[in-house]
């Protein structure tokens, strides 16, 4: 957020060394190096203190009984620890925070179970350059540092004129007789760029109670992305599910939920389908992640395209495609009342085809995953052929992975094995005239 009300300062450093209303989840590093560091000084597990009076920085300077420590987190509150600490993956600029592969970076969060009606995910992403040393070293100066000594502030110094980050910045790039053929001018446009968080956003949701029988994992399938093509997007992007490949176990449970939007600022003319402004995701079947229309939902129709629905009852996939919209009235309808102009169709709020009925809000509810295999889906409203993909993907896997079953089942045969040598063992001891004792002494 450029103009939100957080303190420039924490904003642009981590671990900070006052007290923030903010528990750590995870850090996210290309310097795996410094995870110990991260995690030991994070305010989950170390105390943050500090003067009363704002003026003064460090416990030297504040007035007498003015100094006050709190209490790191995990004292204060249950199931606190460390953050995680992860290798961030590479990532092309400009390519929206996709890896390599082509999708997104994401981080898999388990959300803890404290009901709550009002929380905040924070998320912060900061390019800090390797040309000039960001850190204090420990070694040099000969004793331990903490977060508000290790980190070097260029910016900050008393000689502005000599930092080594200026705006526009020459340099030289080569050796020869003349100067003006070795001059090259380096693409900093403010001191600012080499070390700052780009984006610094926050997100307000709620957790629920979970409910008291269900035991098995709980995974969230959910929306992201607004309205509009990629460049009237951005810095957000176009609209994708999350995860747009989601891997569970069988008996496993998917919430399928997601939130629209009915104010999208226009940037252009936002691009997209149904009601200007608005959000709005739906979920139908498809064969494969190459097809774009949906198969009509009969038992034949599924059969014909080979696949299984993943949603057993025709009641539960109407109400992913329709949204359990009400007021709607058909295309002979709605070209009728809008004298045939299909702009004002498009627009219509009875447009139930594209949603427009819908509540920007939609819980698809628990369900249980009882059947394996790998389904496919779409969003007919935001998926346009050629110009924008809305699809996902959700694989059920079987319990037991095939060398875990093919493992169990030779530690079964084997457990049944010398059962079966114990109880012989046992019977040729108390009948030592037996065929089987005399086997037994043989062995």
């Amino acid at each position: 957020a450029r103009f939100g009300f957080e303190c420039p300062e924490e904003r642009d450093y981590y671990p900070y060394w006052w007290p923030t209303p903010w528990r750590d989840i995870a850090i996210i590093t290309d310097t795996p190096s410094r995870c110990a560091f991260y995690k030991s000084e994070s305010q989950n597990v170390k105390e943050r203190c500090h003067c009363k009076n704002a003026k003064f920085d460090t416990m030297q300077s504040c007035p007498n009984n003015m100094w006050m420590c709190e209490a790191p987190w995990s004292q204060l509150l249950n199931n606190v620890a460390e953050p995680e600490c992860l290798e961030a993956p590479w990532l092309q600029e400009n390519l929206m925070s996709n890896k390599l592969d082509g999708y997104p970076f994401q981080y898999n969060w388990t959300i803890p179970n404290e009901p709550s009606a009002s929380c905040a995910l924070r998320v912060r992403y900061n390019v800090t350059t390797g040309d000039w040393p960001t850190w204090h070293d420990e070694a040099q100066l000969g004793r331990p540092l903490g977060a508000g000594e290790r980190m070097l502030d260029h910016r900050d110094s008393a000689n502005p004129d000599e930092s080594p980050v200026q705006m526009d910045p020459g340099h030289k790039c080569c050796e020869d007789a003349d100067p003006a053929l070795c001059e090259c001018q380096l693409g900093h446009h403010d001191t600012l760029m080499p070390f700052t968080t780009y984006q610094d956003r926050s997100h307000r949701f709620s957790i629920v109670r979970r409910p008291s029988t269900v035991k098995n994992t709980i995974h969230n399938l959910n929306v992201k992305g607004k309205r509009g093509n990629i460049v009237q997007t951005f810095p957000a992007v176009e609209y994708d599910f999350v995860p747009t490949n989601l891997v569970v176990r069988f008996l496993d449970f998917v919430h399928p939920q997601w939130t629209g939007f009915d104010d999208n600022a226009k940037n252009g003319n936002n691009n997209a389908e149904g009601t200007d402004g608005t959000d709005r995701s739906n979920l139908v079947q498809i064969t494969s992640m190459n097809h774009n229309v949906p198969s009509l939902d009969s038992a034949r129709d599924f059969a014909t395209a080979r696949v299984t629905p993943l949603f057993a009852l025709a009641q539960e996939r109407h109400f992913f495609a329709h949204l359990a919209q009400d007021d709607c009235k058909s295309l002979v309808d709605l070209r009728q009342q809008n004298n045939n102009n299909d702009g004002q169709v498009e627009q219509d709020v009875q447009n139930c085809m594209k949603l427009n009925s819908a509540d920007p809000y939609f819980d698809g509810g628990l369900h249980r995953m009882n059947q394996t295999g790998t389904f496919f889906y779409m969003s007919t409203r935001n998926n346009n052929y050629s110009n924008r993909s809305h699809k996902g993907s959700l694989t059920v896997l079987p319990i037991l992975n095939i060398w875990s079953a093919a493992l169990a089942a030779v530690g079964g045969a084997l457990a049944i094995s010398t059962c079966a040598v114990a109880a012989l063992a046992i019977y040729a001891k108390k009948n030592p005239m037996s065929r089987a004792a005399q086997y037994v002494d043989r062995v």
